[in-house]
Parts: C-alpha cells; structure tokens; sequence
C-alpha cells in the first residue's frame, strides 16, 4: 500500500515543479524516504530491503545528481576544497556503513546503514564526477584494468548476487567460484548484450 502511494503521486508532482528546481525537489524527497526505513524494521530486513518504496531514495539521490549535473549546477566545486572533503567523507561513510553489512543481524544496517551508503555513494560519485581531466584522481581511474571494471560494474553486481546465491553452500571456495565465475560472466554479457 505505501509503495503504491509514491509510485502513484511522487512522479507528477515532480512534473508540476519547475524545471530549474527540479534537481533539488527531487533531492528532498530522496531524503525524506531516506526516514521511512527505520520505523518499518521491526516488520523484517525483507520489508526494508526489498520494498520498492524504501530503496527508491537511493535512486532518486542518484537522478537528483544527475538533473543538478546537467543543469551546471556543481561547475564551481571543480578543484575546491569541499569537494575534496567531500570526497574524503564519502568514502570514510562508505567504510563505515559496510561494517554494517558483514552480518545481516547488526540493526543499524537496516535502520540507517543503507541510507548513509546511498548519500556516500551519491557525495562519491559527485566528487569524482567534477575532478578534472589532468587529476590524479582521474588519470588513476582511466587505467585499463578500472576502465574494464567499470564499463562492466552492472553485470558485475548483477551476476554476483545469482553466484552468490548458487555457491552459498560451497564455504571457503564460495568466494573463488563467485569472483570467477562472475568476472566471466560479466565478459560475456558485455560482448554479446
């Protein structure tokens, strides 16, 4: 019922805002879901992670960024000072709210862990976005073996979660036959899909 209600209304009040503030209406609405996961955990990890509605502010963080990225809005942080603290804390958040996901019994995970991900990995992302190309940042993110990964990253994080699944019994040698058999898989549907 809660994920029909922003399925339902959030997209044409955002298409009634106006264009230049949409970037930021859409920012606001990624961080007001981002509280609706924490009272909803006593219902189980399944409702927070899997509902449509409580991992909707992750995306909508990352469609904000882009509509403020088209729109020149973050031109001025290139080479400055905030987006190199930007990204120091993203990346420090990033460590923090993984310790959260070693073990699926830490309720901070689930009450708040997904959530500073998904704004670290949004503060991540902007700050490596306004690096420029002569960086040392970006000359190290153009190697060929980060490139590769990279143009590949969303099979990689698709097919590992079916490996995973499959080789979940297999124990110590689960990892092995994950990463294997992922990266391969991964070569595979970039060539051909």
């Amino acid at each position: 019922m809660e994920e029909q209600f922003y399925l339902v209304w959030a997209p044409p009040l955002l298409l009634l805002m106006r264009r230049r503030r949409i970037g930021l209406w859409i920012g606001l609405l990624a961080l007001a879901l981002m509280l609706e996961p924490a009272p909803l955990y006593h219902q189980g990890t399944n409702r927070v992670y899997f509902g449509t509605d409580t991992r909707m502010s992750a995306l909508l963080l990352g469609a904000a960024l882009g509509w403020c990225w088209r729109a020149g809005e973050f031109r001025r942080l290139q080479g400055s000072v905030v987006t190199q603290v930007l990204g120091a804390g993203s990346v420090v958040g990033l460590l923090v709210s993984g310790v959260g996901f070693r073990h699926q019994d830490v309720a901070w995970q689930w009450a708040g862990g997904i959530e500073l991900a998904s704004v670290c990995g949004a503060g991540l992302v902007l700050y490596l976005a306004v690096q420029s190309d002569d960086s040392p940042v970006s000359k190290w993110l153009s190697r060929p073996v980060l490139r590769w990964a990279g143009q590949r990253s969303y099979a990689i994080y698709l097919w590992s979660y079916v490996f995973n699944t499959w080789f979940r019994s297999l124990g110590p040698a689960c990892a092995l036959s994950t990463v294997s058999c992922t990266v391969a898989a991964a070569e595979v549907s970039y060539r051909l899909v």
